[in-house]
């Protein structure tokens, strides 16, 4: 996990063999207003669930005109072996 670019992103890291999986996700920022890239106008943050089978990172964006962050969207990574 990360945060500190200001852009949000995850990935999963393929020069590692598949059964040594690393994934990178960075969270963006939640409340600065120094984001870069494609996204730099807007607040992020991530939300990681673990369980037995898998991991999930969903990705929460502010919306100001609701005044709330909203999903954004959900990237599942299944467990091997």
């Amino acid at each position: 996990l990360c945060g500190h670019l200001h852009v949000s992103a995850i990935k999963p890291l393929s020069i590692i063999p598949r059964e040594h999986r690393i994934v990178i996700a960075s969270a963006g920022t939640a409340t600065s207003s120094r984001g870069r890239g494609l996204t730099s106008s807007v607040n992020f943050y991530n939300v990681v669930t673990v369980e037995p089978d898998a991991f999930s990172v969903e990705e929460r964006r502010y919306v100001p005109d609701e005044q709330q962050f909203v999903r954004d969207g959900v990237t599942r990574f299944d467990r091997t072996g």
